[in-house]
């Protein structure tokens, strides 16, 4: 939701795995579904060079019963997912089933997606690449199935213009106080996400995560142009977003899957953005 960081200590971060500094930010923030039972613990990490790491944990409960009233405690669980953004050289490292996948913004190849069979998504671009120089009407029905059926449509469609707009409907939540908005793609105002976000300053650390959200987008845009995947629909409304609401954080949103609540926001400690990964 904000420009991208160069990494000013390059060299440093090279030859150190870990980053140890004041200028690391740790935000977390609780996932929960439509029933409202939580499902996913996300961390994130941001450092000064525009670094980023995000870990996603499953959720351990524990009951404890205390005066007749029993109270359910939870816990990260396991890591279920984990994405580095390495700034300096716009790489994501996408750590999928126990396999490290690079990414950069000049690699065509889709098949690093991950969770994707190896070469599915390149063959399948080719394909239609192929057939819309030969036959481009058959090519445009290729793409219509492939939208409706899997993640290639999806990515070639066009992105639609993304609306944000201050509802009225500002809250206090914990210790900050919010502006409330409400996000949704023109042509699509029945799928809407409420935000209520707080100044980004107020948030220990949300300067470095938005800065480092900001970088990270935009790489992951033109490394989707360069695959001639279009702007990918769910990372342009994200980008729109933060360049939209770039001096605010958000601390909870709803949307029509469930919701996301902030559980805390630090600075200092030290995080893992260069690990290894062959």
């Amino acid at each position: 939701m904000r420009t991208g960081i160069v990494a000013t200590a390059l060299l440093f971060a090279l030859h150190s795995p870990f980053a140890m500094s004041a200028e690391l930010a740790k935000i977390t923030s609780m996932e929960y579904g439509v029933s409202g039972t939580p499902e996913m613990y996300t961390i994130m990490y941001a450092d000064g060079d525009g670094n980023l790491r995000i870990e996603g944990y499953g959720v351990d409960g524990m009951a404890t019963s205390s005066g007749g009233k029993v109270e359910t405690t939870y816990s990260p669980g396991n890591l279920r997912d984990l994405m580095i953004f390495q700034a300096a050289e716009r790489r994501m490292l996408f750590f999928d089933r126990g396999q490290c996948r690079v990414m950069n913004t000049e690699g065509p190849d889709m098949s690093a997606m991950p969770g994707m069979p190896p070469d599915a998504m390149a063959k399948m671009q080719a394909a239609i690449a192929e057939m819309e120089k030969e036959n481009p009407e058959l090519a445009k029905m290729m793409k219509e199935k492939a939208s409706a059926s899997n993640m290639l449509g999806s990515m070639m469609q066009e992105p639609r213009e993304t609306i944000v707009e201050e509802t009225g409907d500002d809250r206090t939540i914990g210790n900050y106080d919010t502006v409330g908005f409400k996000v949704y793609e023109e042509g699509a105002e029945h799928d809407v996400t409420l935000v209520w976000a707080a100044d980004i300053d107020d948030v220990e650390g949300g300067r470095l995560v938005g800065n480092a959200m900001v970088g990270f987008f935009g790489a992951f845009k033109d490394m989707m142009e360069n695959m001639g995947a279009g702007g990918l629909a769910a990372s342009g409304m994200a980008s729109a977003v933060m360049e939209k609401m770039e001096d605010f954080y958000p601390i909870e949103s709803k949307h029509p899957h469930g919701r996301s609540t902030l559980i805390s926001a630090e600075t200092g400690g030290e995080a893992e953005f260069y690990p290894d990964c062959r």
